[in-house]
């Protein structure tokens, strides 16, 4: 202007080519992460590691369990106890140390009623910013069963065998017969 004042735009210009690229990437691998969770199919769900509200659940815990999202959002994690273990886990989860990894097992059940034995793995996990705690539970109620109709025959044969009140032998297809009681 008149008075020789300068006016005028002053500019600075940076590159953030390499920012913009690693930021993509970023979102890329987030949305990779947030794809596994959803597929896995073993109930999965993110818990405060504070608290057991639920802050996310993927769609085979949603299956397993019976409740929609919006339904655990309203939940806590003590409530897929069985009645009786509430108090318990509620103490233990008040003791433990969130940092730590943890397995057990536990009987959870379902919106319908359902008993289902579990076996569940915790791991520390940072999630929006705040301590959770990324949990995967494996339902071993059927392993659990077979497991025990297997040991409950081996009990009867054992029991049969002891009782007998005669020889009892094996043989094998080829080779000579092993007696086992005489």
């Amino acid at each position: 202007g008149e008075s020789g004042e300068f006016t005028g735009i002053l500019a600075t210009a940076q590159d953030v080519t390499e920012r913009v690229r690693m930021m993509a990437a970023l979102e890329e691998s987030e949305e990779r992460y947030r794809q596994i969770f959803a597929a896995t199919p073993l109930p999965m769900w993110v818990a405060d590691a504070h608290h057991p509200r639920f802050l996310a659940v993927n769609d085979a815990a949603v299956r397993k369990y019976g409740y929609s999202r919006a339904e655990f959002q309203e939940m806590s994690a003590i409530e897929l106890q069985a009645e009786e273990q509430r108090d318990a886990v509620a103490r233990q989860l008040l003791t433990r140390d969130p940092s730590l990894p943890m397995q057990f097992i536990r009987q959870h059940v379902t919106k319908h009623g359902e008993y289902i034995t579990t076996e569940i793995t915790a791991q520390p996990f940072q999630f929006g910013g705040q301590q959770a705690r990324l949990i995967v539970a494996n339902d071993v109620t059927d392993r659990l069963r077979a497991q025990q109709a297997l040991e409950n025959s081996e009990a009867r044969f054992r029991a049969m065998f002891e009782q007998a009140s005669v020889g009892i032998a094996i043989r094998e297809l080829t080779g000579q017969p092993r007696f086992l009681r005489v």
